[in-house]
């Protein structure tokens, strides 16, 4: 299924929305804001696919099935508006954390 202007889903497969992320420091629990968490679970609900958090990090590639996960608990977290370092600019986001134990290891 192709994306559309306005989806925020960074890939869909037949039966899968998928969120990716890459990582330029390997973290053992990576975040995921409560928004994106919130958009998946909507799209989890109306549509039965699944949805997939994949972050890319220097040691490895992990794909968290959100839908069998629990909701992490949410923190209010100061974070870059953009990926761009020029920009120094934060806001504060409601942000949780997955261990990576809890992920399938893709590719080291």
């Amino acid at each position: 299924m192709p994306l559309s202007a306005t989806d925020r889903a960074d890939g869909i497969t037949s039966d899968s929305y998928i969120e990716l992320k890459c990582r330029r420091t390997h973290y053992d629990r990576l975040l995921i804001e409560k928004k994106k968490w919130d958009y998946l679970a909507d799209i989890r609900a109306r549509t039965g696919a699944k949805t997939l958090y994949i972050n890319a990090t220097p040691k490895g590639i992990y794909q968290f099935d959100l839908g069998a996960l629990v909701e992490p608990d949410w923190v209010l977290k100061s974070l870059p508006i953009t990926t761009d370092f020029n920009n120094k600019a934060h806001s504060e986001r409601l942000c949780g954390f997955f261990d990576i134990r809890h992920a399938e290891l893709l590719l080291v």
